[in-house]
């Protein structure tokens, strides 16, 4: 095999790995709405994004600290009452 064919492979198991992701979370999304009548509405879906970016933030220095070899354990603790204000 040349090495253009084997490239030319590696991309395409990454499209059937991402497809495969996709596939999976339409499957989750599917059965998830059918069990319950609140998990597709408007308010979930503007929770889930008004998550996604203090959960990029923290995904990101975490993995800095984790590069650099440190390794912090309070982000737990500081994140908790930041993302479960009600318990």
């Amino acid at each position: 095999m040349d090495s253009n064919s084997k490239g030319r492979q590696g991309f395409i198991l990454d499209v059937w790995r991402v497809a495969g992701l996709l596939i999976a979370l339409g499957i989750l999304v599917g059965v998830f709405s059918t069990l319950s009548e609140r998990f597709f509405t408007f308010q979930t879906l503007t929770v889930i994004a008004n998550q996604i970016p203090d959960l990029t933030v923290l995904s990101v220095g975490m993995t800095l600290v984790l590069v650099c070899g440190g390794i912090d354990l309070s982000v737990g603790s500081q994140s908790s009452g930041r993302f479960h204000p009600l318990s």
